[in-house]
């Protein structure tokens, strides 16, 4: 015999099934998470793999793009465009849904 403190065989405490569906819940909104994550990672890194693409190549022609006036400005889109992604990432990486 049971008592009513004691639950009847079968039955499962509320305390208990709330849990379990909370952390199902959390199961369930883990794997969009890692897509987004990879997604924005992988913008990132095809990011500064163009940037050091570009940067390296620039070598080459550094006498040309030193004459050029709008060799300025395209420098200084490139770095802030790179914080911007680069900040996006990291917000995106360290964001909690």
């Amino acid at each position: 015999m049971s008592t009513a403190s004691e639950p009847i065989r079968g039955q499962v405490d509320p305390g208990v099934l709330e849990r379990v569906e909370f952390a199902l819940a959390a199961w369930d909104e883990f794997g969009p998470r890692v897509h987004r994550s990879i997604a924005t990672f992988s913008v990132f890194e095809v990011w500064n793999l163009l940037v050091i693409l570009i940067s390296l190549g620039g070598f080459v022609h550094v006498h040309a793009l030193t004459c050029a006036a709008w060799a300025e400005w395209l420098l200084w889109f490139i770095a802030i465009a790179t914080v911007v992604v680069s900040g996006v990432s990291v917000f995106v990486w360290l964001k909690r849904d």
